[in-house]
């Protein structure tokens, strides 16, 4: 191997170890908790302690349940199709003890662990079903130079014919395409789910990779169903045909050595002296290659800490907006109806709520809006209706929120009934609200001497409290 090429690899291989020392990727859900001890936790230690020997007998996925009822445990693991079994052995093995400690006493759990193995576990069933949230991305901290648009152009039609390839066959494709640098791809869905949702989970993860790794020289999506991945350095192994043979431009021509000159035995150089300019050669590159990759490490890290400062000073500028209860009453001056702005409490809402289950929810929308395209407004609308429903375990986390607002390709559950607050003294000119059981909020409501009657937003019924 030519001194050109050793370098050029061991430069891909030093860039590919930094870029992946990485935290694992992973989500604890809310959704529900267990407590030590409990059936649910001892089946959920006996299901993840059998995942590592599952694998190795399996390859790279394997789902399995244990209990019954409500300690009913579901898992799987799955590992990137490339991997050796013993690699894929030990990523599995570590991942099921982290899940444990990152997501304590959780219901489900979800992580990966350097991009090469997926634990998941739940108390619902989530074999065979795609799901593609949540979604993490990971992106390649390198700028790309050169044209962009032709770029994203070669990349996106790689992609597409390793979507088309993985969703119609093994569930995971690899390839390259020619570019100024070769650009390297790799698509995988976990194998229990149908070709069509392999496909579509495929499709949505390339389309958040433009908000992920836009104008980079690489990004992955890693989701709950699949993953999508593409680098200008080969980062998989590759198996079979499972890839595209690596072409490099041809070299010169072979031709023959011509004998020295006679004339000028000066111009031969001794075996030493030619020992010892390799030498020389081999240590300024490596010495430069060290020094390139400890300059990128540097820089990928402190990007990382920046945008971990910007959060902190974002969630500071949030706070400093939040009034307690004494600043609100002394600015509104006793709540005085001078100081009112417009009709809050229970008309506003049931107003939203009504509009939206008669799919009238776009007369609620100001006049100052009306340019605004609907179907914006309408998000907006049915995320906040998420965010009141009455059952507190409905409602969707901070986190979930800002991913809602931030993408167009998710498809929301359906708000369930709000929880409202009611002023026996306001005629608010609607029809009482049906309960779950037929009766209505007025039947269920209490006064107090105020004539104030509230409805709990705390709880799965139609619980009246008194105001103090």
């Amino acid at each position: 191997m030519d001194h050109p090429s050793w370098v050029l690899l061991f430069s891909h291989v030093l860039i590919a170890l930094c870029f992946g020392i990485a935290q694992p990727q992973q989500f604890c859900s809310n959704k529900g908790t267990f407590s030590v001890n409990s059936n649910y936790s001892n089946n959920l230690n006996r299901l993840l302690s059998s995942l590592p020997s599952s694998m190795a007998e399996n390859g790279i996925f394997y789902n399995a349940t244990v209990g019954q009822g409500p300690d009913k445990v579901y898992a799987l693991a799955l590992c990137r199709g490339d991997l050796p079994s013993e690699k894929c052995y030990s990523c599995v093995n570590a991942t099921s003890q982290a899940i444990k400690q990152q997501c304590p006493n959780k219901k489900e759990a979800i992580m990966w662990t350097d991009s090469i193995c997926l634990v998941r576990y739940a108390n619902r069933d989530i074999f065979t079903k795609m799901e593609e949230i949540p979604p993490f991305c990971v992106s390649n901290p390198n700028n790309f130079s050169g044209d962009f648009a032709k770029f994203n152009e070669t990349l996106h039609d790689l992609m597409a014919k390793l979507i088309t390839q993985a969703s119609s066959g093994l569930k995971f494709a690899t390839g390259y395409v020619s570019f100024t640098k070769p650009i390297y791809g790799l698509v995988q869905c976990t194998p229990d789910i149908s070709e069509r949702d392999c496909e579509i989970c495929l499709q949505k993860g390339m389309g958040e990779m433009e908000s992920c790794s836009g104008g980079r020289e690489g990004g992955r999506i890693l989701s709950p169903s699949c993953i999508v991945w593409f680098e200008l350095f080969r980062f998989y192994e590759p198996a079979g045909t499972l890839d595209a043979p690596v072409q490099f431009p041809p070299g010169p021509a072979n031709l023959s050595p011509q004998p020295p000159s006679p004339s000028s035995p000066a111009n031969v150089s001794p075996p030493n002296q030619t020992r010892n300019k390799n030498v020389i050669i081999i240590a300024v590159a490596v010495a430069s290659l060290v020094t390139l990759v400890t300059i990128i490490c540097a820089l990928f890290l402190w990007r990382r800490m920046k945008q971990k400062v910007e959060n902190d000073d974002e969630m500071k500028r949030l706070e400093s907006l939040e009034f307690n209860f004494s600043t609100l009453k002394i600015a509104t001056n006793e709540f005085s109806n001078d100081n009112k702005l417009g009709q809050g409490g229970f008309g506003s809402v049931y107003k939203v709520w009504r509009n939206w289950r008669e799919g009238t929810a776009t007369n609620l929308i100001d006049e100052t809006l009306r340019g605004s395209p609907v179907s914006d407004v309408t998000r907006c609308l049915h995320i906040g209706l998420l965010c009141v429903q009455e059952n507190v375990s409905d409602r969707p986390t901070m986190a979930a929120v800002v991913l809602m607002l931030n993408s167009h390709s998710w498809s929301f559950p359906s708000p369930s009934r709000p929880a409202f607050l009611l002023d026996s003294n306001t005629d608010t000119g609607l029809p009482p609200l049906e309960s779950d059981t037929g009766t209505t909020m007025q039947d269920q409501s209490t006064e107090n001497p105020q004539g104030t009657a509230y409805l709990s937003p705390d709880s799965n019924s139609h619980r009246l409290r008194h105001a103090q």
